[in-house]
Parts: structure tokens; sequence; C-alpha cells
């Protein structure tokens, strides 16, 4: 059986937060990892005003996102 994830990112104007999780057989979630980056610089009254600045904090996030949750699996998670 294969492992399905669910990642959620909020873009805010202050940060940006990233959640991954994996559904469990009761329908409850498991919380694997969350990633936090700045978004101050490119995000502005919740408009996008500097996409490659935003694409690089989205790429950062999701990298941190990846690396965690690749720790608690090999936890045994």
């Amino acid at each position: 059986m294969t492992k399905e994830f669910i990642i959620a990112i909020e873009l805010g104007s202050s940060k940006m937060t990233g959640i991954a999780g994996q559904k469990n057989l009761d329908g409850s979630i498991t919380i694997l990892a969350v990633a936090k980056e700045d978004s101050t610089s490119c995000i502005r009254k919740g408009v996008v005003y500097n996409l490659e600045k935003t694409t690089i904090a989205l790429t950062n996030l999701v990298k941190k996102l990846n690396e965690d949750v690749h720790k608690m699996i090999q936890q045994g998670v």
C-alpha cells in the first residue's frame, strides 16, 4: 500500500506556512512536518508583487517540508 500525503500551503503577507500530513485509516491526519518562510519581500496585503522571490520562497518551503517528511518516514512514522 502506498502512503499518501496531504500538503497545504498558506501564502500570507508576513510568512508562508506549509504543513505536510498523512491520512490515517480512521480518517484522522498525522502531522509530519511544518515549515515557514518569510514573505515580506514578495507579498503585500495578500497580493504577490514579486513573482521571482515568491517562487524562490515556495521552492525553499517545499524543500524543507520534503526533508522533514523523509526524516519522519525514516524514523518509522
